[in-house]
């Protein structure tokens, strides 16, 4: 073995590498079975109609359901799918094949039929799970040529096995992987949000997820409860799960963000964090004008919110003042978790400025800017984000081109471009394969996105590339403004001059309805489909 794969002290065992890595094994089954062994009556998960489920029964049935797909073949290495919405089972699933060491490919349901048999075929699956509502999914799987998976039904069917059968015909004893469980074992693949193409399968050990779990804790204030309403197919939700079960706290399961059931889980958590993010803002901030929220029942919130740069200031003005909590100024990416640039907050009551958005780096992880060949950029520089340390992922599943090309010596680039000020804080700029090259320059869109939510008649903003006959590419502006405005294409401009180049300013802008963008599950605009968007040289307002 080379001095660098060896312990850098003699231990007097045959193997330290081997002692030491058995001494440090600690897995997400275990943490379950702590908490079933610790507070077997604690209530683990309460469902949307308030069935409650406790950490001794939990641990009973995902033993049962492990032992039940070891029974039919599964082992070590196995692969699952899920293609469900929010429910107990979903987390059943998750702590099932943790305990003998199979992975869970968590698949967005919404997807389109391509997109969703991608991700299955390059997790490819020993078995997958879906509800009674995706059950044409079933179908998609069956006619499709390279997936031969075994079909369980949440909810029971006549062409699949049902969920609860399956679960009961298991012992309740703890399973017996044929070797055991690891802390590098994959377990879960979350799947990129695909606006860029093909959504890719990042693969978290039960070691990364466990790190995640801790820095949700830390950095966001979650725990001991938590209130569950984004996609279990997402980190929003999967990574909280792992921090409640870590606190024995209480995880509340809402399928969607329904508004007034989320309020009031929130009423009956006591949980530091409240989240939502872009897409449900409006919802909150309509039902606040509507109905009376009494600010000292979230008495236990103290931090809510994510991806500010992405929210009208003025609605996160309302919303700390609202619920009386910090807004967190947020930085994160499924590959790489909530930590890399996530320890700050918007105070109360404040309307957040360009210097309110910049981003210091969080726990558990080392974060640098590169340039393309992987060499530290300056100060004051763009350059994109690289991230070292255990909340990243483990690479891409069947995606070795991407894992050659995007990680070096234990470091991740993630695509995404910033620029680190004099004290230490990061400015986002704009993903690296976005680009506008308009006459040789570079431009960001995020750049100007930015000056635009920043007119308080503007309440969202998207900028996108057109084709050019002159420039090659220019900008153009898509914004949604307040009902009451009679803002103007001359208005905007003008409110852009002297906060960015000229050069920079978007060549055609246009007012859209803001429930006519596109959104990615965490409530992003997907910019791709905006770009498919045609475009009338009539909203031409200016050229370079």
């Amino acid at each position: 073995m080379p001095v660098g794969d060896r312990p850098n002290i003699d231990l007097g065992v045959p193997d330290t590498a081997r002692h030491v890595g058995r001494v440090h094994s600690y897995t997400v089954g275990e943490l379950l079975e702590k908490q079933a062994r610790n507070n077997p009556e604690k209530t683990a998960i309460v469902a949307e109609d308030d069935t409650a489920i406790s950490y001794g029964r939990l641990n009973e049935r995902t033993n049962q359901l492990a032992n039940a797909l070891r029974d039919r073949g599964l082992d070590r290495g196995s692969s699952i799918a899920v293609i469900s919405e929010n429910r107990p089972e979903y987390a059943e699933v998750l702590f099932a094949a943790a305990k003998f060491g199979a992975m869970v490919s968590t698949i967005n349901w919404r997807q389109a039929k391509e997109e969703l048999l991608h991700c299955l075929s390059i997790a490819q699956p020993d078995v997958v799970v879906v509800s009674s509502e995706q059950h044409e999914k079933a179908d998609w799987i069956e006619n499709s040529d390279d997936l031969t998976p075994a079909v369980v039904a949440f909810d029971g069917s006549s062409e699949a096995l049902d969920y609860d059968s399956l679960v009961f015909s298991g012992s309740t004893e703890p399973p017996q992987p044929t070797t055991p469980v690891t802390r590098e074992d994959a377990l879960a693949i979350l799947y990129t949000s695909g606006t860029t193409g093909l959504p890719k399968g990042a693969v978290l050990s039960h070691d990364t997820l466990l790190y995640r779990a801790l820095a949700w804790h830390v950095t966001g204030d979650v725990g001991p409860d938590f209130v569950g309403w984004g996609p279990m197919f997402h980190m929003i939700s999967t990574e909280p799960l792992l921090t409640v079960t870590l606190l024995g706290g209480t995880f509340y399961i809402v399928n969607g963000f329904k508004t007034e059931l989320v309020l009031e889980r929130h009423r009956q958590a006591d949980t530091g964090y409240f989240l939502f993010i872009p897409g449900v803002v409006d919802r909150i901030l309509e039902y606040a004008s509507k109905n009376d929220i009494d600010t000292a029942a979230y008495e236990s919130l103290e931090k809510i919110g994510a991806l500010a740069d992405l929210v009208d200031p003025d609605k996160i003005e309302r919303l700390t003042e609202l619920f009386d909590a910090e807004y967190l100024n947020t930085f994160g990416s499924t590959e790489v978790g909530f930590p890399p640039l996530s320890n700050d907050t918007i105070p109360v009551g404040t309307r957040p400025g360009t210097a309110d958005l910049s981003k210091s780096e969080g726990p558990l992880c080392e974060v640098r800017l590169i340039d393309e060949d992987w060499n530290e950029v300056a100060d004051g520089e763009y350059g994109e984000m690289a991230v070292s340390g255990p909340t990243v992922f483990s690479g891409y599943v069947g995606n070795a081109e991407a894992n050659q090309s995007e990680f070096n010596a234990g470091w991740f680039r993630t695509g995404d471009m910033f620029v680190r000020n004099e004290d230490g804080t990061y400015d986002f700029v704009d993903r690296r394969k976005y680009l506008i090259k308009s006459g040789g320059e570079n431009i960001y869109p995020a750049e100007l996105e930015r000056v635009l939510i920043d007119h308080k008649a503007i309440t969202e903003a998207v900028v996108v590339r057109v084709p050019d006959d002159e420039w090659g590419e220019v900008p153009k502006a898509y914004i949604s403004k307040r009902a009451d405005s009679e803002l103007s294409s001359e208005d905007v401009l003008d409110h852009m001059d002297g906060r960015i180049a000229r050069y920079k300013f978007p060549q055609y802008i246009e007012f859209v309805d803001q429930g006519e963008f596109p959104r990615s599950t965490s409530g992003k605009i997907v910019r791709g489909n905006v770009e498919e968007w045609s475009v009338d040289n009539s909203e031409r307002v200016r050229s370079p």
